[in-house]
Formats: C-alpha cells, sequence, structure tokens
C-alpha cells in the first residue's frame, strides 16, 4: 500500500484532490495518467516548454531518432527539417516509471482542429528538486530524505505529516521534521517505503511541486547512468536483496521510422509521436518563429555563446562556450549543428542554434588549426 504510516481504518487508497482528473480513482495498471502543463514542465529537466497544439512547427527526424531505445542505422535516418502544424499534444506519465512524456500529433493541413489536453495556469506553483544520495536511497537502513531551507515555499512546514499526491493519484504520507539554521527539511517515516516502491537509486531526483491551491505533487527524474537503469529491490520473500531492473521508456523505432516516411511524402494525412525529456535530448518538434529566428543569427567559428543550464539542486545557471566549428550536416538542417567548447568542464557538446544565445559581440580568435568542420 503507498500510505505509511496510516492507521488501519484509513488503509485505503484515496482520490487526489487536485487540479488533475479531478474526482478520478488512482489509475489503473498500464494507464497513462494525464499531467497538467505546469506540473509536466517542472519534471521535464531543462526542456524548453514542448509548443502548444495548433502552433507552425519544425520536424526534426534526427532529434526523433535520438529519441530511440534502439537507434535505427544511419543510413536509414534522413536529415531534414519538415514544417508542419501540431494538431494535437497530450501530457501523461509512465505509470510503471512515472516518467512525463508527451504525445503529439503531425499534419500539413495548417486548416485541421486542434485538441490538447485540459491544462490549467501556472501561475501560483512553486517546486524543489533534490538529487538523491546513496544514504537517502538505502534500504538497509531507516532512511530520510534531506531538503534545503528554500523547500519551505514549496513544503510549508506546519508540525504534522505531510502529504504528498503522485503522478498516479495516490497519496503518501511522510513525518515532516524542521531542523537546524538555516532550517533543514527532513522528511523520515515512510520515505523508504517510498524510495522502495518507486525504485529510486542514488542520482535519480524527486521533484515536488506546489499549486496555488496548497496541494502537494511529487514526481521522480530518473538518472541516466547504464541506459538509465533502475533498482527494484524486493525483500519481503527473504531477507537476501533480490533485484530487478525496470528501464527509462523510450520512443519506438516503428514510429520514428513512421513519421520519417510521412514527412519524405509530403506529409500526407496525419502522424503521431511521443517525446520523453532528458536532459541530454532536446525537444525535436520546435516551433517554426524560434528556428527561424535562431537562424538568422550569423554563426561563425569562434562566437561566444551561452546556455541556460539546470544543475543537480534544481537552481538554474548560464554556461559558458566558444562555437569551435559548424557541422556540415547545418547545410542539410540546423539540428546540433554547432559543436561549442564549454569554459567550465572543457567539454564539448553538439548544440541547436535555438538551444543557445550569443553574449558577446565580440568574436574570439582561434588558431587555424583549432578551426575545423566536424567530420
Amino acid at each position: 500500500m503507498p500510505y505509511f504510516p496510516l492507521e488501519e481504518k484509513k488503509n485505503t487508497l484515496i482520490t487526489m484532490p487536485s487540479k488533475i482528473d479531478k474526482g478520478k480513482a488512482p489509475y489503473a495498471a498500464g494507464e497513462s495518467p494525464a499531467v497538467d502543463r505546469a506540473i509536466w514542465n517542472a519534471l521535464a529537466f531543462s526542456s524548453p516548454n514542448f509548443p502548444s497544439a495548433g502552433s507552425a512547427v519544425y520536424y526534426f527526424s534526427d532529434g526523433h531518432a535520438e529519441q530511440c531505445c534502439s537507434r535505427p542505422p544511419q543510413y536509414l535516418i534522413p536529415s531534414f527539417a519538415f514544417p508542419c502544424h501540431l494538431a494535437a499534444v497530450n501530457l501523461h506519465a509512465d505509470p510503471t516509471t512515472e516518467q512525463v512524456f508527451a504525445t503529439f500529433s503531425l499534419t500539413t493541413d495548417f486548416s485541421s482542429p486542434t485538441t490538447t489536453a485540459k491544462t490549467f495556469s501556472g501561475s501560483g506553483f512553486t517546486s524543489v528538486v533534490k538529487t538523491l544520495s546513496k544514504s537517502e536511497t538505502n534500504r538497509k537502513s531507516k532512511s530520510f530524505l534531506m531538503l534545503p531551507a528554500r523547500a519551505h515555499e514549496v513544503l510549508c512546514y506546519s508540525g504534522d505529516d505531510l502529504d504528498v499526491y503522485d503522478l498516479n493519484n495516490r497519496r503518501w504520507r511522510f513525518r515532516h521534521v524542521v531542523t537546524g539554521s538555516p532550517p533543514l527539511h527532513l522528511l523520515t517515516n515512510g520515505w523508504g517505503h517510498f524510495v522502495s516502491s518507486k525504485m529510486l537509486v542514488a542520482g535519480d531526483a524527486v521533484v515536488f511541486v506546489r499549486d496555488a491551491d496548497g496541494i502537494i505533487f511529487v514526481g521522480c527524474r530518473r538518472c541516466d547512468g547504464d541506459e538509465c537503469d533502475v533498482i527494484a529491490m524486493n525483500m519481503e520473500s527473504s531477507s537476501s536483496l533480490i533485484t530487478k531492473r525496470l528501464r527509462k521508456k523510450r520512443e519506438e523505432a516503428e514510429m520514428v521510422m513512421e513519421a520519417m516516411r510521412w514527412a519524405v511524402e509530403d506529409g500526407e494525412g496525419m502522424v503521431e509521436g511521443r517525446y520523453y525529456p532528458d536532459s541530454k535530448l532536446p525537444v525535436y518538434v520546435v516551433k517554426k518563429e524560434v528556428v527561424e529566428t535562431a537562424m538568422r543569427v550569423q554563426w561563425k567559428r569562434g562566437m561566444r555563446v551561452q546556455k541556460e543550464w539546470e544543475m543537480a539542486d534544481g537552481f538554474t545557471c548560464w554556461l559558458q562556450g566558444t562555437v569551435r566549428a559548424l557541422s556540415p550536416g547545418s547545410f542539410n538542417t540546423p539540428w546540433r549543428m554547432l559543436e561549442v567548447i564549454w569554459d567550465k568542464t572543457c567539454k564539448r557538446t553538439l548544440e541547436n542554434p535555438w538551444d543557445v544565445e550569443p553574449y558577446q559581440a565580440l568574436i574570439t580568435q582561434m588558431p587555424e588549426e583549432e578551426i575545423q568542420i566536424l567530420d
């Protein structure tokens, strides 16, 4: 049962009193719950907001292929940007991993009616993110979660047990303690049961979101290690730990190939797709105006750029770097056309022009041997 601790007379599932499918019972196994856009955005890493239904967009085939759990062979993936119309968008959470994802429909008929899930204003929503340490996911001992002082805006300590609701419409209860100066928020009784039930491991993150009515939701971001494996431990049958592995959900290769065929054939009819937010996988359905604005910039080698980045503690910062090269594939599509060397890490990444922005008019002079086109 997802309640811990509770009196026996209250040992039943309770409907989430929230703006998400209000009045609905907990979701059945295999059913993907609908998620409010404000909560979806809070759980979607630092990904830009997914476009709304009715938007004129570009569909990027390379970005869609990156979403596959088993990427199709490169020779089967034509690189292109296809202009189309976003006819429908629905925001969900996977019932098992609780990953948020978007399902959408594309068409070339710009006069077609649009449909989108009912969402509520993001005003009044606050959130706090905590990346879990090894001790916070240790099932051998009585574990607890420690949250920073800024969590007060979300948890609002009242001296009682804290009730939160997950994305499957189930309530969880934790003992909530505030201690120290500056104050730290501790979730104790009930936390270990939550960790085991959600199959959380060190490196995963939990996100607490408070809406305008004071209802608190909790969601999970799975870590990226070993193809985002998470470990489930079953301790009921014996004292030894029995491990089972689950994987993050990804787009199916068949859906990617179908979308590419649709675009190559000039977009007759309508095609569907899914996007799973990830810190390393950009949105591949992008507003037309956003792409075209970015492509009006005269991108050059040596240009200084910056990018907003979400850190492990949920705070955002600006990363600065230098454009080292332009990909030759940019003649066909601007997807990841910029090779950027970031100042602090000295790492090189391939970036989309609309995901970075110039922040200095001065162009850095790079040695000739360092200026090259990516192979």
